[in-house]
């Protein structure tokens, strides 16, 4: 079985992959954050249909976020570590901080093994403009 440490290179390529804008979450997670008032939001990915907590549905939002979970099992298939080996893989986001046109915000991801190992990491934001 392939060492849990490489949990950390995941959390490090979903970060990324959160940022790159690839997947929309973040163009739209700060939309509904914005409309809500919202600085700070925080999803566990590893839920049946992730969602943050307390903010409006938009559709958009669900749908990336569902795919975003999808990626994160594909990323871990690349490390040959077991779904079951994970007990928790949560994203969090500072919209106070994120760009002006609502498309990058520093990113921490944090994916807890079933041992309750924590491999964390965090992004700031990428806009450039």
């Amino acid at each position: 079985m392939p060492s849990l440490k490489l949990l950390a290179g995941a959390a490090h390529d979903l970060a990324h992959h959160v940022q790159s804008g690839v997947g929309y979450v973040i163009p739209h997670l700060t939309k509904v954050c914005r409309a809500s008032n919202v600085a700070f939001a925080e999803v566990e990915l590893l839920t049946e249909k992730p969602y943050p907590v307390g903010l409006p549905r938009l559709r958009p939002l669900k749908t990336a976020l569902c795919s975003l979970q999808q990626k994160f099992w594909e990323i871990l298939e690349h490390t040959g570590i077991a779904r079951a080996e994970v007990k928790s893989v949560r994203l969090k986001f500072d919209i106070a901080a994120s760009s002006p046109d609502g498309y990058s915000c520093p990113v921490t991801a944090v994916i807890t093994a079933q041992n309750g190992k924590v491999f964390q990491q965090h992004l700031d934001i990428t806009w450039y403009g």
